[in-house]
């Protein structure tokens, strides 16, 4: 994930089966994340939320 805002930005990923994780990253960074495990890896949307 790569945020080039210059301000944090705050996000959710959808995952099957799962309470979707809620995540957040700083301005103008570059991460990788990873959420439920191993087996979890795959998320299916993002949508962005309210910091």
């Amino acid at each position: 994930m790569k945020n080039s805002c210059a301000r944090k930005a705050c996000f959710s990923v959808t995952v099957a089966a799962r309470r979707d994780p809620d995540l957040s990253i700083g301005k103008n960074k570059k991460e990788s994340f990873a959420y439920g495990g191993v087996a979890w890896t795959k998320g299916s949307g993002i949508k962005n939320k309210a910091c």
